[in-house]
Protein backbone atom coordinates (compact mmCIF):
# COMPACT_ATOMS: atom_id res chain seq x y z
CA UNK A 1 0.00 0.00 0.00
CA UNK A 2 1.51 3.50 -1.01
CA UNK A 3 1.09 6.12 1.47
CA UNK A 4 -0.16 9.35 0.19
CA UNK A 5 -2.09 11.14 3.03
CA UNK A 6 -1.13 11.31 6.35
CA UNK A 7 -3.04 13.09 9.29
CA UNK A 8 -1.48 13.98 12.38
CA UNK A 9 -3.58 15.62 15.26
CA UNK A 10 -1.88 17.90 17.61
CA UNK A 11 -3.36 19.84 20.47
CA UNK A 12 0.55 21.27 20.75
CA UNK A 13 1.97 19.58 23.23
CA UNK A 14 4.58 18.09 23.23
CA UNK A 15 3.22 14.49 22.72
CA UNK A 16 1.59 15.84 19.96
CA UNK A 17 5.05 17.17 18.58
CA UNK A 18 6.92 13.94 18.44
CA UNK A 19 3.85 12.44 17.27
CA UNK A 20 4.36 15.29 13.90
CA UNK A 21 7.90 14.43 13.86
CA UNK A 22 6.86 10.57 13.27
CA UNK A 23 4.82 11.51 10.65
CA UNK A 24 6.91 14.35 9.02
CA UNK A 25 9.50 11.24 8.82
CA UNK A 26 6.80 8.66 7.67
CA UNK A 27 5.95 11.17 4.86
CA UNK A 28 9.65 12.14 4.04
CA UNK A 29 9.96 8.16 3.34
CA UNK A 30 6.82 7.23 1.44
CA UNK A 31 6.69 10.96 -0.46
CA UNK A 32 3.44 11.36 1.19
CA UNK A 33 1.70 14.71 2.27
CA UNK A 34 0.84 14.98 5.92
CA UNK A 35 -1.89 17.33 7.11
CA UNK A 36 -1.32 18.64 10.61
CA UNK A 37 -4.78 19.19 12.33
CA UNK A 38 -5.45 21.17 15.35
CA UNK A 39 -9.37 21.09 16.64
CA UNK A 40 -11.04 24.02 18.59
CA UNK A 41 -13.60 22.49 20.25
CA UNK A 42 -16.89 24.48 19.82
CA UNK A 43 -20.19 24.56 21.83
CA UNK A 44 -22.96 22.62 19.89
CA UNK A 45 -25.57 25.09 20.76
CA UNK A 46 -26.03 28.20 18.75
CA UNK A 47 -26.42 30.79 21.58
CA UNK A 48 -22.88 29.25 23.51
CA UNK A 49 -21.43 29.19 20.51
CA UNK A 50 -21.84 32.76 19.49
CA UNK A 51 -20.76 33.47 22.83
CA UNK A 52 -17.66 32.02 22.30
CA UNK A 53 -17.23 33.29 18.61
CA UNK A 54 -14.28 35.76 19.45
CA UNK A 55 -12.53 33.31 21.57
CA UNK A 56 -12.94 31.04 18.62
CA UNK A 57 -11.45 33.24 16.47
CA UNK A 58 -8.33 34.27 18.83
CA UNK A 59 -7.72 30.20 19.32
CA UNK A 60 -7.17 30.19 15.07
CA UNK A 61 -5.04 33.06 15.02
CA UNK A 62 -2.67 31.65 17.85
CA UNK A 63 -2.90 28.36 16.11
CA UNK A 64 -1.16 29.71 12.96
CA UNK A 65 1.71 31.16 14.66
CA UNK A 66 1.62 27.82 16.14
CA UNK A 67 1.37 25.62 12.67
CA UNK A 68 4.12 28.06 11.31
CA UNK A 69 6.43 26.68 14.01
CA UNK A 70 5.18 22.81 13.27
CA UNK A 71 5.48 22.67 9.74
CA UNK A 72 8.98 24.40 9.32
CA UNK A 73 10.21 21.36 11.57
CA UNK A 74 9.08 19.50 8.94
CA UNK A 75 10.91 20.82 6.43
CA UNK A 76 11.46 18.40 3.48
CA UNK A 77 9.28 15.97 4.75
CA UNK A 78 7.02 14.77 2.23
CA UNK A 79 4.99 16.51 -0.91
CA UNK A 80 3.32 19.09 1.15
CA UNK A 81 3.05 20.22 4.64
CA UNK A 82 -0.57 21.82 5.37
CA UNK A 83 -1.47 22.94 8.59
CA UNK A 84 -5.76 23.07 9.33
CA UNK A 85 -8.15 23.62 12.05
CA UNK A 86 -11.63 22.77 12.10
CA UNK A 87 -13.99 23.59 14.38
CA UNK A 88 -16.34 20.92 16.33
CA UNK A 89 -17.98 19.80 19.08
CA UNK A 90 -15.34 17.04 19.99
CA UNK A 91 -11.76 16.31 18.79
CA UNK A 92 -12.99 13.09 17.25
CA UNK A 93 -15.72 14.59 15.44
CA UNK A 94 -13.29 16.88 13.90
CA UNK A 95 -10.55 14.63 13.07
CA UNK A 96 -13.53 12.53 11.41
CA UNK A 97 -14.69 15.30 8.94
CA UNK A 98 -10.86 16.17 8.25
CA UNK A 99 -10.90 12.34 7.58
CA UNK A 100 -13.65 12.35 5.46
CA UNK A 101 -13.09 15.43 3.83
CA UNK A 102 -9.20 14.73 2.59
CA UNK A 103 -8.90 11.14 3.57
CA UNK A 104 -6.14 9.33 5.05
CA UNK A 105 -3.65 6.55 4.41
CA UNK A 106 -2.75 7.00 7.57
CA UNK A 107 -3.47 8.54 11.00
CA UNK A 108 -1.70 9.61 14.22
Amino acid sequence: MKLENIIVATDFSPQSDSAIRHGCTIAGVAGASIRVVHVVETPADEERLEAAREAVKQWHVTDEGRFAREIEACAGAGRDRIPETVDATSTAEGLQLIVDKHGADLGA
